[in-house]
């Protein structure tokens, strides 16, 4: 998300990067080092469920949705996923960005130890 001002104090706004993978907090102008871990539980529900977690008819939808709802669960979009994959991910989805991970190499692991446990 950028802001530009001019020099009469108007700012103007730019949302930058992927609608379906923008998190909450950048709707709202305020990204944060947790915003990537956001859009890496959006790839990994796609990516596991065959949807985002989130549509709608435009982006402006989406956006809405990120800012009041929870994506519905990936287990109900996977039935066959693993528990514990699961539940990272729709940990990597929560709106409040101080309550998602703050490391992405500490992300990669759990992925790591998940895929090594192998298929439920």
């Amino acid at each position: 998300f950028n802001v530009a001002h001019d020099k009469q104090g108007s700012s103007t706004a730019t949302v930058v990067g992927k609608h379906a993978y923008l998190p909450p907090e950048q709707f709202r102008g305020q990204p944060t080092p947790r915003s990537d871990i956001y859009a890496l539980g959006c790839t990994l529900y796609e990516t596991v469920a065959g949807v985002p977690p989130f549509s709608g008819a435009t982006a402006i939808d989406q956006a809405v949705k990120r800012l009041v709802e929870a994506p519905e669960p990936v287990a109900i979009r996977a039935p066959g996923i693993q528990p514990a994959l699961a539940a990272l991910i729709m940990e990597l989805l929560v709106r409040d960005p101080q309550r998602r991970r703050d490391d992405a190499g500490e992300v990669g692991d759990e992925l790591a130890s998940i895929g090594d446990a192998g298929p439920d």
